[in-house]
Formats: structure tokens, C-alpha cells, sequence
């Protein structure tokens, strides 16, 4: 059970346990209780300050340890996705330093393909946006990699490695999901151009050579859908033919997708170059027929 601090503001007790368990940057061992995520932790701790302001407002509650009983209401009142919601449950018991179980049995609704909104189709935000134009170099660079906006934002040209298995990838290390470090097989058609980027960059960040000298992301790239671009590549290239699989080797989908079935072993690799850990978020957010990319 994690010990809290008593005294100061609500939001002042979420900071400093959260500061507790700070690994940001350290490679993640297995097990570890502690937050490896830059990304990860600014998700968590704004969930849990709403979380405690929630309680302050309501109940008058002052003492973090006095809000833990409120967890199961204030995510099941919230108008958010099962997406949203399943990560306040995490965050809150990140807070705590329990499992999930411990909060309660949480209705969270359910999961749905649906409620995927990154990447269906082109958003308001990205039309002024030339995939082709000035900033061509950036997409190409993400359709080669399936990077995260904040992966790349970080990478820096050393990353780029030829494995023990002879295959160029590049190794990721900082602000990745969870704080797990990853090898990143690169597309074949792009491993030159990579390398030459990776070349530049030297000791440096990436992102300006790839960028125009900017070291922030391009206004309007949409590069989630050149990460699922990406995936859907990577697998394709990868899977099996299906009726030589056996059951066991066969991924098979549920709920909206129910019918759709894909070649398990695939989707292993494509989701641990992602990042992903779960086979089904790969299903639900990246090996989609209407990816809008070319």
C-alpha cells in the first residue's frame, strides 16, 4: 500500500506522489511500479488532479487517501469514451499503487472501433497540409518508421542500427508508451533514406533535418495516419496465407469487427514495433481498410 502525504493542496499530494514513482527515461525492467513516460505521466497526473478536484468539490475532502473511495463514481459520471475512462481507472490506481480490481468493479462501457476518431478520415486541421509539399521529408520519414509525434520530436540520428539479425532499425529509447525501449525495423524502400537523415542528424535530433530546421512537428501533419500507414504495410508484408494457419495462429476478432481474422504471428511483430502490447489495439486502431494515407 503507497503512503501519502497529508499535507498541502489535493493537486500538491497528486504532484509529489507522482514525482515518487518518476523513472522518466530509465529503460523500464519488468515489474516496475514506476512511471518510465514522459507522455504517460502528464496523462495520469492531469487525470488524477481532476480526479481530486472532483472530491474536493463534491465531499470538502483535503486528504488524497480520503478520495480513493470516490474513484469508482467520478469515472462512471464522466461523459468520456471506454477509452478515456479505462485510463482514469489506470491512472487513479497508478496513484494509489494498487490494481485496478482495488477500485472497484468500474463500468467503463465498452471499447468500440467506432470511437476511434484519430486518423478515419481527414480532419478540418490538416487540409492546408501538402503530404508532398515542403514537408515531404517528414512524412516520408514516419511511413518508414510509424514513429508517435513524441518519439520523433526526441529521436536522435544515433538511433539508426543495423541488429544482430543484420536488419536496419532504429532503437527507441525516449518518451516511448510505458518507458519500453523498442527496435524499430525500418520499411526496405526507405532504409536509405534513413540512414542518410540519421547520417545528418549525427549526435543531434532528427526531427529539423527531416523538418525544414524546425524542431517542432509540422502544423497539420497527421501522423497518426502515416503510423497506421505503416502498420498496415509492415503486416502485409509479413502475413501468411490464412488457410494455411492453423486456429491457434489466427487472430479473431470480436464485436463490430467479428468475422475479420488475421494472421496472429503478423500482428505480433507489427504491434511490437508500435509499441503495443495487445494485439487487439492494433486490430481496433491500424489494420483498417480505410486508411485514408497513399
Amino acid at each position: 500500500m503507497a503512503k501519502y502525504s497529508n499535507s498541502g493542496s489535493l493537486k500538491y499530494q497528486v504532484k509529489r506522489r507522482f514525482r515518487d514513482i518518476d523513472a522518466i527515461g530509465q529503460k523500464k525492467p519488468k515489474g516496475s511500479d514506476k512511471i518510465h513516460s514522459i507522455g504517460t505521466m502528464k496523462t495520469y497526473t492531469n487525470h488524477c488532479i481532476k480526479f481530486v478536484e472532483y472530491c474536493k468539490k463534491h465531499y470538502n475532502i483535503k486528504l488524497l487517501e480520503d478520495c480513493k473511495p470516490y474513484a469508482k463514481e467520478f469515472i462512471e459520471q464522466g461523459a468520456y469514451s471506454s477509452w478515456v475512462k479505462k485510463t482514469q481507472r489506470s491512472a487513479i490506481a497508478k496513484l494509489y499503487g494498487v490494481s485496478s480490481k482495488e477500485l472497484g468493479e468500474i463500468d467503463t462501457g465498452q471499447r468500440s472501433r467506432d470511437t476511434v476518431k484519430r486518423s478515419r478520415k481527414p480532419a478540418k486541421r490538416d487540409k492546408h497540409f501538402n503530404p508532398n509539399g515542403k514537408y515531404k521529408d517528414y512524412v516520408k520519414f514516419c511511413k518508414a518508421t510509424g514513429l508517435r509525434k513524441i518519439e520523433i520530436t526526441s529521436l536522435k540520428g544515433n538511433s539508426f542500427k543495423i541488429n544482430d539479425d543484420g536488419v536496419p532499425v532504429l532503437e527507441v529509447t525516449r518518451n516511448t508508451k510505458g518507458g519500453r525501449h523498442r527496435e524499430v525495423p525500418i520499411l526496405k524502400e526507405y532504409v536509405s533514406f534513413v540512414k542518410d537523415v540519421c547520417l545528418k542528424a549525427g549526435n543531434g535530433n532528427v526531427l529539423p533535418v527531416i523538418a525544414c530546421g524546425r524542431n517542432k512537428v509540422p502544423d497539420g501533419a497527421d501522423t497518426h495516419s502515416y503510423r497506421a500507414w505503416y502498420a498496415n504495410t509492415l503486416y502485409k508484408r509479413l502475413e501468411r496465407p490464412l488457410y494455411k494457419l492453423t486456429t491457434e495462429e489466427k487472430y479473431f476478432c470480436r464485436n463490430e469487427l467479428k468475422g475479420t481474422v488475421y494472421d496472429k504471428n503478423a500482428m505480433g511483430i507489427v504491434s511490437k514495433a508500435l509499441g503495443h502490447t495487445r494485439l487487439s489495439i492494433i486490430a481496433i486502431s491500424y489494420l483498417r481498410e480505410d486508411n485514408n494515407i497513399n
